[in-house]
């Protein structure tokens, strides 16, 4: 039997979401943990010109992460590769890889949504 219930559904609006930034980005949370039961997670994130996660690599407790470029191009470094994603490039890794992402622009914001599964942050 699926945990997934009638119960959980539930949508956000473009201008929807627990908004708070971190590492230099404006995430705004549009599924979360409570939301999902902890099956999965979906983020937006808003990054500024040269925005990063900054050099040194970090893990995550989650099986896979789907990276989606919505506006402006993301680097995303997973272990020893890099790449560059453009708008409307996707990217599945696994984020127990050590990876660090940035926005590599000088000028241009950049507007990512993360997919993780299961979720692995507590909100």
């Amino acid at each position: 039997a699926s945990a997934w219930t009638a119960s959980m559904t539930r949508g956000t609006k473009p201008d929807e979401g627990t908004a708070l930034w971190m590492l230099g980005a404006l995430y705004t949370i549009k599924a979360s943990s409570k939301e999902t039961a902890g099956r999965f997670s979906v983020v937006e994130m808003l990054i500024p010109p040269g925005g990063s996660a900054g050099d040194e690599p970090y893990t995550l407790p989650a099986e896979v992460e789907l990276v989606y470029v919505l506006r402006g191009s993301l680097e995303l470094r997973v272990g020893d590769e890099t790449h560059l994603l453009e708008e409307g490039d996707t990217l599945s890794y696994s984020p127990r890889d050590p990876h660090t992402w940035r926005n590599p622009s000088e000028t241009d914001e950049a507007v990512v949504l993360w997919t993780a599964l299961p979720n692995p942050y507590a909100v």
